[in-house]
């Protein structure tokens, strides 16, 4: 016999028999990984389920029994487990179930767990108009994640204007985050066509504030959106009324035409009557006689309608050259919608140019630039829909680091420095108010205190002077209110800390100022006379420039001079900080075509070429 042998029997011991290992072949077996050879069976994971399924029909090794209404299921507790994480746990907890040999699926429907049971042993269900919706609820009870998705994606085939609001409410309500965002996105696009639907007068007051607040509606004028309040209202006036308080505020009145703002708000009786009512008029009637003085999500206009804020930056000092400031004559704007900057703008008007310590403001969609080291009594305006510049009426008083806001329609210029007076008083307290249909500038109020390098803000018809440096050469915290009704200015809660090199943007009412050497954003409340301090800054922003654009602020370049020694040359800074007051959060957004500082920071109404 191969591979055995006989030892043969000895007087002093038993017979045994020893087994050996076969002798070595010619050939030997080469044990290299290389010489492997992977087998793998297309056709197995098929097999298993059919197999499975067999097992399923023929009641077979089964070891529990779903039941649904009056019918059974038999299954395998293996099977249910490795398919859906809501069985795993009801299997294998130590929950009750896991001993029972039947398990009642409360409020299902048979044919739909019969359904669900059909495609977790084959693969494979059928989807239809009749079952989609119970499906889906099945599904993502038992955590079926590929029936979920397949239902969604069923469903976001079928919106149309008759079901997108029911769809969007029940993929909501399911946590179904996908198709809950197609369906809103589809209300938004097709609003016009929406608010007529029977769906749309049975939306929930908070639904309905969530698409009027959105401003990706798809509409061509603020009217649309109030007429299609008003439908909603008229169906039940009487409890629905009662929510007018929480929706008007959500219809941006001062982007509709003043005279039907006159006509079809004014004097409905129901609508004049809700509370709150009196301050959204006057904020339009305040828009509409001089749009610069109200920044509120009310004026941001929608993004389908045609018309879009655009953030400018202009001039500035780009850097130090031989101790002396190298400045730009460029003008950039920002879209925040497309996220792209352009220099479709003229650069500066030539007085300006070689220039700094300028200051500009917006006036009915025009910029105006005045003053600076150069020319300190200039003054042009840029008419953004010409792209021209057009020379006004010049300053009475030569100023630099000044500062102008717009207050009942006047463009005012506070402030400031003149390095040619020679008299001591180079710091100024002197006003100046431009009327714009007479070209021509008079005489204002003077400050309580002369300053320069402040920041600057109108609310409310009244005008805040924020910080900056006095006649004594020091930064000061103090508040500067000019009342326009009285004709005088007053004092009003000071700043937290010091502040100059400094600039602020009204945004929904509030007064928010930055650069300098603040940490943070300081947040002024005019009706509180209160401060309170917000997120702190990404980077430095000494010299920087602030705008209001699309109900956020934008916070544009600087210097780095506070971190630098008196002997370094400090550098321009091109960092956009972007800040969300829904959020209090400072994030960075797409960097400046060039760096500066000392350079000006507008928003003007820029019109889609259609």
């Amino acid at each position: 016999m191969a591979g055995v042998q006989l030892v043969p029997e000895s007087t002093t011991s038993p017979q045994t028999t020893q087994l050996s290992s076969p002798a070595p072949s010619d050939t030997s077996v080469d044990n290299d990984a290389t010489s492997n050879e992977k087998f793998t069976n297309t056709s197995h994971c098929t097999n298993i389920l059919e197999g499975l399924q067999r097992l399923r029909t023929d009641n077979c090794l089964v070891d529990v029994i779903l039941c649904a209404g009056d019918r059974e299921f038999p299954c395998h507790r293996a099977i249910l487990s490795c398919c859906s994480g809501y069985f795993q746990a009801m299997f294998t907890n130590g929950l009750k179930e896991t001993k029972q040999t039947k398990v009642m699926i409360k409020n299902m429907n048979p044919t739909i767990l019969e359904s669900i049971l059909s495609y977790i042993y084959t693969s494979e269900l059928v989807i239809n108009k009749n079952n989609v919706q119970q499906l889906l609820e099945a599904a993502n009870l038992m955590q079926l994640t590929p029936i979920v998705e397949a239902c969604a994606k069923y469903l976001g085939k079928m919106l149309e204007t008759g079901n997108c609001l029911g769809i969007h409410r029940f993929a909501s309500a399911l946590c179904c985050t996908e198709l809950a965002e197609k369906a809103q996105d589809f209300v938004l696009e097709h609003f016009p066509e929406v608010c007529q639907s029977e769906e749309f007068i049975q939306l929930g007051p908070g639904e309905l504030a969530g698409f009027m607040s959105d401003n990706r509606l798809n509409v061509s004028k603020e009217e649309m959106v109030y007429e299609a309040l008003l439908r909603w209202v008229q169906c039940d006036k009487k409890s629905r009324g009662a929510q007018l308080k929480d929706l008007l505020p959500h219809v941006r009145f001062p982007l509709m035409d003043p005279v039907s703002v006159v006509r079809n708000v004014r004097r409905n009786e129901l609508v004049n009557k809700t509370e709150g009512f009196d301050s959204l008029m006057e904020e339009a009637s305040i828009y509409h006689l001089s749009p610069e003085e109200v920044s509120s999500t009310r004026t941001v206009p929608r993004e389908r309608s045609g018309v879009t804020q655009i953030l400018v930056v202009g001039g500035g000092v780009t850097h130090v050259e031989n101790e002396e400031d190298v400045s730009t004559n460029h003008i950039n704007g920002f879209d925040p919608t497309e996220q792209m900057w352009d220099n479709d703008l003229l650069d500066l008007a030539i007085d300006f140019r070689n220039s700094v310590e300028y200051a500009a403001v917006t006036l009915h969609n025009n910029i105006i630039v005045s003053g600076g080291s150069w020319k300190g009594s200039a003054v042009w305006e840029l008419d953004t829909k010409l792209s021209t510049w057009r020379k006004l009426a010049s300053l009475a008083q030569r100023r630099s680091r000044h500062k102008m806001a717009v207050l009942n329609g006047k463009v005012f210029a506070v402030g400031g420095y003149d390095s040619s007076k020679d008299d001591g008083c180079k710091y100024l307290d002197s006003v100046e108010v431009y009327e714009p249909n007479r070209n021509e500038w008079t005489e204002g109020k003077s400050l309580l205190n002369p300053v320069s390098s402040f920041a600057i803000a109108s609310c409310d018809g009244k005008l805040y002077v924020i910080g900056g440096k006095g006649q004594t050469g020091v930064c000061s915290p103090q508040v500067q209110c000019y009342v326009s009704n009285k004709d005088l200015w007053e004092t009003r809660a000071p700043m937290p800390r010091k502040g100059e090199c400094i600039n602020a943007a009204l945004l929904n009412s509030l007064i928010y100022v930055v650069g300098g050497k603040l940490p943070a954003i300081l947040c002024y409340d005019p009706k509180a006379d209160t401060w309170m301090s917000l997120a702190e800054r990404l980077t430095l922003w000494e010299f920087c420039g602030i705008a209001a654009c699309n109900g956020k602020l934008y916070i544009t370049g600087g210097s780095d001079r506070e971190q630098r020694s008196t002997e370094e040359a400090d550098q321009s800074l091109d960092t956009v900080q972007c800040y969300d007051p829904a959020t209090n959060t400072l994030t960075f957004s797409l960097p400046l075509p060039e760096a500066v500082n000392c350079h000006f920071s507008v928003t003007i109404l820029k019109y889609k070429k259609t």
